[in-house]
């Protein structure tokens, strides 16, 4: 039962949507009609300035750190917490509030690595900031870092759990990531 009750609310926390909270209260009516019609830090910082980059990344990395942070308090399996963040980070890209709609899960999914494995996000976000370098594309530096995130889990030898957990979240955030990668090899 705390289980479940730990997944529901990681849910609805994930669905928080902050960007999109942040833009409206900066005069933005919906951020999802604007710029890159998405919630997440890169379209507020687009749409509303690029010091706001920061804030929304910073709470949507932190409330996904913290919230694992004390749901490890109460589950005693890896395999738990892995399903936590990934409801976490479920609910921020698939947001109850925002029928279905979301972020592309990045800030989220770095909050939830850097619980998990903090040494993996220092190796991430230093390749993010070498493909942004490459590529000059913050879409295309996030699908890079997150193709990057099994390989780094292979040459590590993971245990199962997050190996899988690479890859699902790999995928999921490379998938939406599909507009950026269009554009890009347009």
């Amino acid at each position: 039962m705390i289980l479940i009750s730990l997944l529901i609310f990681a849910y609805l926390i994930g669905s928080i949507p902050i960007g999109w909270l942040i833009s409206r209260s900066l005069g933005i009516r919906d951020i999802k009609t604007v710029g890159s019609g998405n919630i997440g830090a890169t379209n507020v910082a687009r749409v509303c300035g690029w010091q706001w980059f920061l804030v929304v990344f910073l709470l949507d990395g932190s409330r996904a750190y913290f919230y694992l942070l004390f749901s490890s308090l109460f589950v005693d399996s890896i395999y738990e917490l892995l399903f936590i963040a990934f409801a976490l980070l479920l609910g921020n890209t698939c947001s109850l509030f925002l029928q279905f709609s979301g972020g592309k899960g990045v800030a989220t999914f770095l909050g939830l690595l850097l619980f998990l494995q903090p040494i993996y996000t220092i190796i991430l976000v230093a390749s993010w900031l070498l493909f942004l370098l490459l590529f000059k594309v913050v879409g295309i530096a996030s699908v890079g870092m997150m193709l990057l995130f099994p390989v780094i889990c292979i040459f590590n030898s993971c245990s199962t759990g997050l190996l899988l957990f690479s890859v699902g979240v790999a995928g999921w955030i490379t998938w939406l990531h599909k507009k950026n990668i269009s554009q890009f090899l347009s």
